[in-house]
């Protein structure tokens, strides 16, 4: 069953800033901190998916979940688009 699950991501990640390289890594636990601190100061975390009902969306939810971060009232969660390309 690995290899249908691996087919089945359409080859989508999870991306982190660069800032965070080395203090995250795989352990979604780790943001727990972050996301803390930067509600207490009013500024919640934003992190953005392409559809809000798509995989993406589902991704970055269970993500966060898996770090006992609640995606509707822990962050603020945006949509960014993906920008339209076609061949030239």
């Amino acid at each position: 069953m690995i290899i249908p699950w691996l087919l089945n991501r359409n080859g989508q990640a999870i991306t982190l800033k660069a800032s965070w390289n080395g203090k995250v890594a795989s352990d979604p636990k780790a943001l727990r901190p972050m996301v803390d601190k930067s509600k207490s100061l009013g500024e919640p975390l934003t992190f953005a998916m392409t559809f809000p009902p798509g995989t993406h969306a589902m991704w970055t939810r269970y993500y966060l979940g898996a770090g006992g971060i609640n995606p509707t009232k822990d962050v603020a969660l945006i949509v960014i688009r993906p920008l339209r390309w076609s061949p030239t």
